[in-house]
């Protein structure tokens, strides 16, 4: 599917995230990360794609306040988040 202007047709795609310090979430290209929330207790990204674009990995980190944060050097922050009401929270890096 093209748009108006005959580019692929962008679309939103979820992609649900384990809350630990490093994975890998496959993600068609090219992409832009739009924001990280929890939803029905799940920590998911949101992110424009091309759904026909090639599939990428994407190295995700995660880091609670208070612990050492490493290895995000060329990463893109894209959101904060509370769990359990607020008594965990959670910084979210992804490769761009």
């Amino acid at each position: 599917m093209t748009s108006n202007s005959g580019l692929p047709a962008l679309k939103i795609f979820k992609f649900t995230l384990r809350v630990v310090g490093d994975q890998r979430v496959v993600i068609p290209q090219p992409c832009t990360h739009l924001s990280v929330q929890f939803q029905f207790g799940n920590l998911c990204l949101w992110s424009l794609v091309a759904p026909e674009g090639e599939e990428a990995p994407k190295r995700v980190r995660i880091f609670g306040t208070g612990d050492p944060v490493t290895d995000v050097g060329g990463m893109q922050h894209i959101g904060t988040v509370q769990e359990q009401g607020g008594s965990l929270i959670w910084h979210v890096w992804i490769e761009p």
